[in-house]
């Protein structure tokens, strides 16, 4: 046998391939090989075949190296080839030939000149009652590699096994003997052992399994007492990271009355502060200049521009104080909103629920929407907002809008039931 690589790995070229139609088993393709040569000790299987080959003594060497002519793929079932091929010995000539989708015969040989390997190729088409239909010839290494890699399958998932190809000892390895001797004797001393320790153990289980039950129940009913003390550990609190309710009001403010009525002929129709910009709507009017646009303004449309001016980021936080009672944010929110002249929309969600190891969890607090119309101008721009709004815990401020001189404000607020 010689060696081929391909995709980085090892592939033996240069068997003797038979038909296994009666399935023989490694002991019984001992005695054949045995009888056709005494140096044939490899064996190697490819679907209803079975293939010889000799190691000359070196087996370990060659073990799990997969058979060439078991994994190559050809389109035709009826074909030759003649490939020149090299190992760590030099280059040499491989044949290798099918008929009817079956390795022939002498279809897996290599030869020393490329003269005998065309007097083997003669001699197979002599054998067989029709010409192959493909016939292929590679001249050198890299065009015999470059022709034959598409037809390897490059990733092999299988280890060496009876089904997969590659070449298995005929015979038992020192070692393997004298594995299987330590083995048996393990194995007896073990099944001894077991035996005596059954009975022992299956008792011991059973006690060990009534006590892990219940010391299971017993944690699992500390864990769900747990979980159930401590809900809020479970959800978010967004209104904690909040930014200062007041001062996220004036900090926006600041930067909306900055901005200018009129600038290169477009009006200033409103502007929506987000928490983190101010962005700005301009409307056209005649005789504005489209090449000269508002500082930082971007044109929509023909009649409209859009600008985004960045705002401080509010450094004060709201921090953790505690949350109020539902009802009675919303008698504090109309209260607010009767002293201011606005109207006010209020809708709180449900409680939150998860279930955290099989324990539904509600949460500990309601989530609720907020919006103001029709602020008063002079009562924003005063800024004598009522100070139980500003200063309410867990209000949080999403939005404000100036439009057409009204004022509106949107916002979350977080409440507990009781």
């Amino acid at each position: 046998m010689r060696r081929v690589s391909l995709h980085n790995r090892n592939w033996a070229v240069g068997l003797q391939w038979n038909l296994n139609n009666l399935k023989l088993g490694i002991p019984e393709l001992r005695r054949t090989a045995r009888k056709e040569d005494p140096s044939l000790d490899m064996v190697a299987f490819r679907q209803r075949q079975y293939a010889l080959g000799a190691s000359h003594g070196d087996f370990q060497a060659w073990r799990g190296v997969r058979a060439l002519a078991s994994s190559i793929q050809v389109a035709s079932p009826s074909f030759v080839g003649l490939f020149c091929l090299e190992d760590a010995e030099g280059q040499f000539w491989w044949v290798f030939a099918m008929s009817q989708s079956i390795v022939v015969g002498m279809g897996d040989q290599v030869f020393a000149t490329r003269e005998d390997a065309e007097a083997s190729i003669q001699s197979l088409r002599g054998l067989l009652d029709t010409d192959f239909e493909e016939s292929v010839t590679c001249e050198t290494v890299e065009e015999s590699l470059k022709w034959l890699s598409p037809l390897v399958p490059s990733i092999l998932f299988a280890l060496p096994s009876r089904s997969g190809g590659s070449l298995i000892p005929l015979h038992p390895v020192p070692a393997q003997q004298r594995n299987r001797i330590v083995a048996t004797v393990t194995v007896l001393l073990l099944l001894a052992g077991v035996y005596g320790l059954k009975l022992f153990l299956e008792h011991q289980a059973g006690k060990k399994a009534v006590e892990a039950t219940r010391a299971a129940m017993l944690d699992k009913e500390q864990r769900r007492r747990e979980i159930l003390a401590n809900p809020e550990q479970h959800f978010q609190r967004p209104w904690v990271a909040a930014p200062d309710l007041r001062e996220t009001i004036q900090t926006g403010l600041k930067t909306m009355l900055s901005l200018p009525m009129v600038a290169s002929g477009w009006v200033l129709e409103g502007a929506t502060f987000d928490g983190q910009a101010v962005n700005a709507s301009w409307g056209h009017r005649p005789g504005a200049d489209y090449t000269h646009l508002p500082l930082g303004a971007r044109l929509e449309n023909p009649q409209k521009a859009i600008s985004r001016v960045p705002v401080p980021k509010v450094s004060r936080l709201q921090g953790t104080p505690s949350l109020l009672p539902r009802e009675y944010c919303t008698k504090l929110l109309y209260a607010c909103t009767q002293a201011m002249g606005a109207r006010l929309k209020l809708t709180f969600h449900a409680q939150e629920k998860m279930v955290i190891e099989d324990v539904e969890v509600v949460c500990p607090w309601f989530r609720g929407q907020w919006e103001l119309n029709d602020v008063p101008a002079a009562i924003v721009l005063d800024g004598s907002l009522p100070e139980a709004f500003t200063k309410m815990p867990g209000l949080m401020l999403d939005s404000m809008v100036q439009e057409k001189g009204s004022w509106t404000f949107k916002g979350a607020i977080y409440a507990i039931p009781r």
